[in-house]
């Protein structure tokens, strides 16, 4: 009796380690999910299909308020989120790896920019961070973006210690509405990603609000 329950044991030993040997790594799933893939092009199975790009510029911190030239610049993390229908896989076939994360500059991205801000800030962003892909095809890309942006002329006077509002323009620099829609997810954004973000550490300027407007030529 007490042999036989060695030997059952020392079976199942060696059945686990063999499976641990033939199972499939991230190696495995990269090679998978990239063999074919062409991350120059939208990643939609059909040219009909428009992809939502789900995005919020959590701000960090003011580093700039220039009311002469009525610019403001500002330290934000960039969240983006969409849908790649190219990178799925069943985790179940590796091992219950449902997540991978990958340099962005592999994937396919949106090509975000910033409508208001100066010729060296225009396209989001300035460092090229990981992607986390999802096995349902779900990217999550978050990285620093420091913007200036220009601020439309007001009709009130505006002083350096006066209330200064500036609109910042988000979107897509050559995809139009039927091709990609850029959604912003939060309505106030101090109350959302930006409360958490946000260090209001600038001598002179606080950053009383941060709200979500429509533009008038998105969806």
């Amino acid at each position: 009796m007490h042999s036989f329950k060695v030997s059952l044991c020392l079976c199942l030993v060696i059945v686990a380690v063999y499976a641990d040997e033939h199972a499939k790594s991230e190696s495995d799933l990269r090679k998978a999910l990239f063999q074919h893939y062409d991350k120059l092009v939208r990643p939609t199975r059909s040219v009909s299909d428009v992809i939502t790009v789900e995005t919020e510029l959590a701000p960090v911190g003011i580093k700039d308020v220039d009311v002469k030239d009525k610019t403001i610049k500002i330290d934000t993390w960039l969240y983006a989120r969409w849908n790649d229908q190219y990178l799925t896989w069943d985790p179940e076939e590796y091992g219950g790896l449902d997540q991978l994360s990958l340099p962005a500059a592999e994937v396919w991205r949106p090509d975000l920019a910033v409508y208001t801000a100066s010729t060296d800030t225009y396209f989001v962003p300035n460092v090229i961070t990981n992607v986390v892909i999802f096995n349902n095809g779900t990217v999550i890309w978050v990285p620093p973006y420091t913007v200036k942006s220009r601020c439309a002329p007001s009709d009130d006077p505006i002083t350096e210690v006066g209330a200064y509002q500036c609109t910042v323009l988000l979107g897509s620099w050559t995809y139009d509405v039927a091709r990609l829609i850029v959604k912003e997810n939060e309505q106030n954004i101090l109350e959302g990603m930006g409360k958490d973000s946000f260090r209001d550490t600038h001598p002179k300027w606080t950053l009383e609000s941060m709200m979500k407007t429509k533009c008038p030529f998105h969806v």
